[in-house]
């Protein structure tokens, strides 16, 4: 296939945070190969453990019954100067408008620092913003992080006493337009690292 062929198969795609996050905090030919050749790695024991947590606490109510639960997965779509943009929000509440996520990790996984500068949520605001016109002032925003640990024999489980921890966080309207420059100069990038790639 050639490299035009590529990036046209490439830019077909919906961009997602995962692709975003991949390309820019981890490393570019895994990107590469993920995104653009379509080569997956197979999910580590953290991420087989957080697929699961993840599909029970949406098809399980009376699992971890203290998060708050409204529309589940809720898809956002929408389109950016010919970039289309997908996102699936763990809850979403319209009415309220009330975003929440729910992570697992160990206990130094997160933080209220991490939570205010995690751009995962900053991109879901952005598809409120672009979507639904709900300014990001307006949203109330929550990480859930649920610790886990590491277990005796290599899989991974929740820490005991069970730990969840909220945290509630906010993001401008300034702040997820500068988000989506971010998008467009990353795009760019993305594209470049298709034709350059040898």
């Amino acid at each position: 296939m050639s490299k035009q062929d590529l990036l046209k198969k490439a830019l077909s795609r919906p961009f997602s945070w995962s692709q975003f996050s991949s390309f820019r905090d981890y490393d570019k030919e895994k990107w590469y190969q993920n995104y653009v050749l379509g080569f997956r790695e197979p999910p580590n024991a953290k991420m087989v453990f957080g697929s699961k947590v993840g599909k029970r606490i949406e098809t399980d109510p009376s699992y971890i019954p203290q998060l708050p639960r409204a529309t589940m997965e809720y898809e956002l779509k929408a389109t950016m100067k010919d970039i289309e943009l997908i996102g699936f929000a763990d809850s979403y509440d319209p009415k309220k408008k009330e975003l929440d996520e729910f992570k697992t990790g160990t206990v130094s996984t997160w933080s209220q620092k991490k939570v205010d500068s995690h751009d995962q949520l900053t991109f879901y605001a952005l598809l409120l913003y672009l979507r639904n016109e709900a300014k990001p002032e307006d949203i109330t925003i929550r990480l859930h992080h649920m610790v886990t640990e590491e277990k005796g024999d290599f899989s991974i489980g929740f820490a005991k006493p069970f730990t969840l921890t909220t945290y509630a966080t906010k993001r401008t309207t300034k702040q997820v337009l500068m988000f989506a420059s971010e998008i467009i100069r990353l795009r760019k990038e993305m594209e470049e690292y298709i034709l350059t790639h040898e």
